[in-house]
């Protein structure tokens, strides 16, 4: 262990420690009278902009959880960082890990509007179903020692990840968000997730 004081901001002294870091672990404190938002904004300046996974742990994160590993899996961006990133937590800690993909409706575009045409809701959740089990090969047969489960919901994905939340003992999720903003890369679905998780929460950017 080596330790180092630093002249300046923390945020910024972090996001620059980050270059040369493999994992960043931050404390989720936050303030401001809202007791559900628990994360300050030095943890999501870091979170959104440092160029390694960044771990929140928050003040709630040493209660017992029956739960292993939850992934976000969108199944369709870029996400190899972050399965890679979730499977080796899993595999390192002999946890079992969820794969959570949460889905909607597409939208059909009329003129002037968008509505929302009718769906056999059991087609949609299969097709939802197979592109989660294809974008999970791979990591299956690279990790045949990880027990893993998949949960294919039609919800929001924050709010599904944040459930899933509650009864798990570490939650990973990417950062997909465009380049722009004061939260950077951080979108919203993670930055949802990292404020109202209820276990330490890993951001990994996805590219």
């Amino acid at each position: 262990m080596t330790t180092e004081l630093v002249d300046g901001h923390a945020r910024d002294a972090l996001v620059a420690a980050a270059r040369e870091a493999e994992l960043l672990v931050l404390g989720a404190r936050g303030s401001g009278g809202f007791p559900r938002l628990l994360v300050g904004s030095t943890s999501l300046h870091v979170a959104a902009h440092a160029t390694c996974p960044v771990i929140v742990v928050h003040p709630a994160a040493d209660r017992a959880a029956a739960g292993g590993v939850v992934v976000g899996v969108h199944g369709r961006a870029p996400e190899d960082r972050v399965l890679t990133f979730a499977f080796e937590a899993a595999r390192q800690s002999g946890l079992p890990l969820v794969a959570a993909h949460a889905w909607s409706y597409p939208l059909a575009t009329g003129i002037g509007h968008a509505s929302g045409p009718v769906f056999e809701e059991s087609h949609i959740k299969a097709e939802q179903e197979r592109l989660l089990a294809e974008v999970l090969a791979g990591y299956r047969q690279n990790h045949p020692e990880v027990k893993v489960t998949t949960v294919s919901v039609r919800s929001g994905a924050a709010r599904e990840l944040v459930a899933l939340s509650a009864s798990h003992q570490f939650v990973v999720v990417g950062r997909h968000g465009a380049a722009r903003g004061p939260l950077g890369r951080l979108g919203s679905v993670s930055q949802a997730v990292v404020q109202h998780a209820q276990c330490p929460v890993a951001v990994v950017p996805a590219d």
